[in-house]
C-alpha cells in the first residue's frame, strides 16, 4: 500500500523501489555457470578481469578449444559430447576393417562414442568425430553411418597431441 509499505509516487517522475540490506555480506557474491545454470560464489573483491581469467579464459572448455585450434583440428568443439544412439546406424566395415585394417567392431566403435571426452562437429553437425583416450569414431548423422573408427594407437601426431593435452587437463 502506498505510504505504508510502498513509498509515495510523484506524478511525472521516475520512481523506483530497491531493497535494503544490512551490511552483513559474507565476502562472496553469486555468479552463474553459463553451461549448467548453477550458481557458484566468488570472492566479493575479485575483479572482472580476475574472474574472466579464472572462469572463462582458463576454463576447461576454453583451454580445450584453444588446444584443438593449436593442433589445427577444425570444427565445433564439444567438451561434453552429445551421445547419439547409433545402434541403427550402418557400420562401414569395408572401409574400417577391409581397406584400413583398423580391427574395430561396431561394438568397439560404440564404446569409443560412449567414452568420448570431446567431440568435433563439422558441416553443421552432419559429421561428428568422437575422441577418447581409447579410440575415435567418426559418424555421418545424415546417412546414419559409422564411417570410420580406430584405436588411439592409430591417432596421427596432431590428434595424439590434442588428446594428450585433454588428458593432462583431466588429471
Amino acid at each position: 500500500m502506498i505510504g505504508l509499505n510502498d513509498p509515495p509516487k510523484m506524478v511525472h517522475r521516475s520512481t523506483v523501489t530497491v531493497p535494503y540490506f544490512e551490511d552483513n555480506f559474507t565476502g562472496e557474491r553469486a555468479a552463474r555457470d553459463e553451461e549448467t545454470g548453477k550458481t557458484y560464489y566468488v570472492p566479493d573483491n575479485m575483479t572482472y578481469k580476475d574472474w574472466y581469467d579464472k572462469y572463462v579464459e582458463n576454463s576447461k572448455e576454453h583451454v580445450i578449444i584453444k588446444l584443438a585450434k593449436s593442433n589445427k583440428i577444425k570444427g565445433k568443439v564439444n567438451t561434453s559430447p552429445k551421445l547419439i544412439d547409433v545402434s541403427d546406424y550402418l557400420f562401414d566395415d569395408k572401409h574400417i576393417n577391409k581397406q584400413r585394417n583398423h580391427k574395430v567392431s561396431k561394438e568397439d566403435a560404440i564404446e569409443f562414442i560412449k567414452n568420448a571426452v570431446v567431440s568435433i562437429e563439422r558441416w553443421g553437425g552432419q559429421f561428428v568425430c568422437y575422441y577418447g583416450f581409447e579410440g575415435a569414431t567418426y559418424i555421418d548423422t545424415v546417412k546414419k553411418n559409422i564411417r570410420t573408427s580406430f584405436r588411439r594407437a592409430e591417432y596421427d601426431d596432431k590428434t595424439e597431441k590434442f588428446i594428450k593435452g585433454v588428458e593432462d587437463i583431466d588429471s
